[in-house]
């Protein structure tokens, strides 16, 4: 994950890794579980989610350091998708580096105990007396009742099929095709093809199949690699502990160094109070990636964009909605960085 970085960037990786590692003071260091693994630690969420982080801020200090690559002078406007979102507030310094990623370790430990306690019918957790050294318990994919899946469908039929599921979820239980006890939200809106349900999977295919016999409507679906159900009401105890975390003083600066676009209101956060708000709610509510995408490029202007982080979701997304005038580019190794600084000169 940042392993090519540290060997072309010692020094400059080194300092993030060694910062983050004296924040979070964990048993096990998380640049060890970066660079030594095994596996199952690594992609456990308590220990993915502050990894990806990490990978995105040593991508931007190598640019910044290595590079000369300037974010006040060479950005507009700053976003992340759903986890993202915490580096992008990091970014434009709203956040400290160390107050991110100790704020997406303890949501991330958090999100992960719900998805425990929901899978064994427990009460969910204290989020603030949680504890955040938790001993590694994963469900594997295939045990999992838990998850998020992607419902592919064309442009013009997104709106009807999107207002045919608002109908379904409002439905009373007795008319509900969704099985008592199984919870289903939109989690993300990621583009105008592409539609996440999130919660119990039951429910979620029980509305699928649902939506194919009686609606009209045959989108396809793919299940996504998560064992989690992110971005519902599950998550409610994680929305309150990063909600208590972000209220503490001087965990926020605002106005950060450039305007940052909200993943659930996909405007621009206005003040430090809207950041405590809608970054705590993004734990349990959609992701509006779509509309951030097209508020950048209608309201800004925005032609250009730069997707920095392990994995190309954002930048396949972004590419997804773009036309001939767009620039979308992926910075997630270190020749990817000489890449854009040679396209970044030709202006």
């Amino acid at each position: 994950m940042v392993t090519p970085f540290m060997k072309a960037f010692p020094d400059t990786v080194r300092h993030v890794l060694e910062e983050i590692d004296d924040k979070l003071a964990l048993e096990l260091p998380l640049s060890k579980v970066i660079s030594q693994g095994p596996a199952p630690l690594l992609t456990a969420c308590e220990n993915s989610q502050p990894a990806i982080f990490t990978a995105s801020m040593v991508i931007l200090r190598v640019l910044e350091k290595n590079f000369g690559f300037n974010i006040n002078d060479q950005t507009d406007l700053i976003m992340g998708h759903s986890l993202g979102e915490f580096a992008a507030l990091a970014a434009a310094s709203c956040l400290s580096t160390t107050n991110a990623v100790n704020l997406v370790h303890r949501r991330a430990v958090v999100m992960a105990e719900c998805s425990r306690r929901q899978e064994r019918g427990a009460p969910p957790p204290d989020p603030i007396a949680a504890s955040f050294n938790h001993p590694l318990d994963p469900v594997s994919a295939s045990k999992s009742t838990l998850g998020m899946v992607a419902l592919l469908s064309q442009p013009a039929a997104q709106p009807a099929m999107l207002a045919e599921i608002d109908k379904i979820l409002a439905l009373p239980k007795s008319a509900s095709p969704i099985p008592e006890g199984s919870l289903v939200q939109v989690g993300n809106l990621n583009s105008s093809t592409q539609t996440v349900l999130s919660g119990h999977l039951s429910g979620i295919f029980a509305l699928l199949s649902h939506l194919r016999e009686y609606s009209g409507h045959d989108p396809h679906p793919v299940r996504l690699n998560i064992t989690a159900p992110f971005h519902t009401t599950i998550m409610k105890p994680a929305e309150k502990v990063v909600r208590s975390m972000l209220e503490q003083p001087g965990v926020i600066t605002f106005p950060g160094s450039k305007p940052v676009v909200s993943n659930v209101s996909s405007r621009e956060f206005e003040s430090a109070e809207d950041v405590v708000d809608l970054l705590s709610r993004q734990a349990t509510e959609v992701v509006n990636w779509v509309g951030s995408i097209k508020y950048a490029k209608e309201k800004r202007g925005i032609r250009r964009f730069i997707a920095l982080g392990p994995g190309r979701v954002a930048a396949k997304l972004i590419s997804s909605e773009g036309d001939k005038n767009d620039q979308v580019y992926h910075v997630a190794e270190p020749q990817d960085c000489e890449y854009l600084m040679k396209e970044l000169g030709k202006d």
